[in-house]
């Protein structure tokens, strides 16, 4: 009994804990310029979801393209004209608790990126 508590227990924390994205934003560059002589802004995005089988989102989407898209949208909002994508990885925790997680993954995204200031 006590075992199947603690599987419940884990399994709405994956769902509370998920669909959630995240921005880190740095702006102060030493007064150092980008390649074109502009302000650069930086910012990290990290999408976390829970994906159906790997591939379909089920809470939250941490695909790829729904991340940058998130991520091209805070740069635009931070004053952002020129976007170059510095890194971006992306990792599904199948393994995290088998077989559970072999069904309901967790995903997590990250998009790196420096965008030029108008």
């Amino acid at each position: 009994m006590n075992r199947k508590l603690s599987c419940v227990s884990l399994a709405l924390l994956l769902v509370l804990g998920s669909s959630c994205v995240l921005h880190d934003t740095a702006t102060s560059m030493s007064e150092l310029p980008s390649q074109n002589g502009k302000p650069v802004v930086h910012v990290n995005t990290t999408s976390i979801a829970l994906h159906l089988l790997f591939t379909q989102p089920l809470v939250g989407n941490a695909q790829f393209d729904n991340t940058v898209k998130e991520m091209t949208t805070h740069l635009v909002a931070s004053g952002a004209k020129n976007v170059r994508i510095v890194q971006s990885n992306s990792s599904s925790y199948w393994y995290l608790f088998f077989p559970f997680t072999l069904i309901i993954t967790p995903v997590v995204t990250n998009v790196a990126a420096d965008g030029e200031l108008k």
